[in-house]
């Protein structure tokens, strides 16, 4: 509880507004304030450390490692400029911290990038809450690896309430929208719509398709079809060189046959989604053709000749 109250306290601090009183500063222009929990030992370089952090942009909160990971580093004497670590090293054990960083210096670092919601003239406000300490990094690993765990855990669980979520939302769509489909094992709705007479796509031969990729609303996100399109996406059958929803639909169709295939996010692209179209968890469909098979084209694996040959 005395935790959880000190942080509330510190979190009050950072949103009481843009004033640097009070506030210490680093030679790279950092402010600071520690707050002190009490008598505890100083962090000593070399030591490594466990902590939370919590970033405010105008006063709003919109990063909060409680709900990821902790972080995890080594304690420095000196630390990255213009950054939290340039004075990790005057805390204490039980310490808290608060930082000011303004954005526009920030934007002078190279090679970094800022969120769109940050801009010139804007302070980045960062609450950081000294979790453990460690003195050797075995017990940083291995309290890492438990955190991951239970991480993983958590995801695992969301992750899987929105697959279900998914999933029913695509049956819903199916319903609603008469088609007549096909399930397969993983719950691709297959519907065909030209029936292939041609040599089969089977595991381990290279297959050639044509298709456009949609969302279920028909917003388009890939294509090789079109008239500025001649080529043809071409990959070995059940290679896992393709999204597990894609491969097992084209799995055993004929060359000719022509079919829009459905599939649920956990076959797609699922939590991570791709690109800015298809976002997490989003269900997509695809109209495809599948225009050729044959064997995969085997490597010349022959000795490169040597002028002693």
């Amino acid at each position: 509880m005395k935790k959880s109250i000190l942080f509330l306290a510190l979190a009050a601090i950072v949103i009481a507004g843009c004033n640097v009183s009070g506030y210490k500063h680093t030679k790279s222009g950092l402010y600071y304030k520690i707050i002190s929990k009490g008598k505890s030992q100083p962090l000593k370089a070399g030591q490594y450390f466990k902590l939370n952090l919590q970033y405010y942009i105008h006063d709003s909160l919109f990063f909060d490692s409680k709900e990821k990971m902790p972080q995890y580093g080594i304690v420095d004497s000196v630390g990255r400029p213009y950054d939290y670590s340039e004075v990790l090293h005057l805390m204490n054990a039980e310490d808290s911290l608060v930082t000011i960083q303004l954005v526009d210096t920030i934007m002078k670092t190279p090679g970094i990038q800022l969120p769109p919601f940050f801009h010139k003239g804007d302070k980045l406000k960062t609450c950081i809450q000294l979790v453990k300490v460690f003195d050797t990094v075995t017990l940083a690993q291995v309290d890492y690896g438990n955190e991951m765990a239970k991480f993983k855990e958590k995801e695992d669980a969301k992750n899987a309430a929105n697959f279900d979520k998914a999933k029913k939302d695509l049956a819903d769509f199916i319903a609603k929208n008469k088609i007549s489909a096909t399930q397969t094992p993983k719950g691709v709705y297959v519907a065909v719509k030209q029936a292939g007479s041609g040599a089969s796509a089977d595991s381990g031969l290279l297959v050639g398709v044509k298709y456009r990729g949609t969302l279920l609303d028909g917003t388009l996100f890939d294509t090789n079809i079109g008239p500025d399109r001649k080529d043809t996406l071409q990959y070995p059958v059940s290679s896992g060189a393709m999204i597990p929803g894609f491969d097992e639909a084209v799995r055993g169709q004929k060359v000719g046959t022509k079919m829009t295939i459905y599939i649920p996010t956990q076959y797609g692209y699922g939590a991570q989604g791709r690109g800015d179209v298809i976002k997490p968890f989003y269900n997509i469909m695809f109209d495809l053709e599948v225009v050729s098979v044959k064997e995969v084209p085997k490597r010349n694996t022959a000795p490169i000749p040597t002028e002693a040959q």
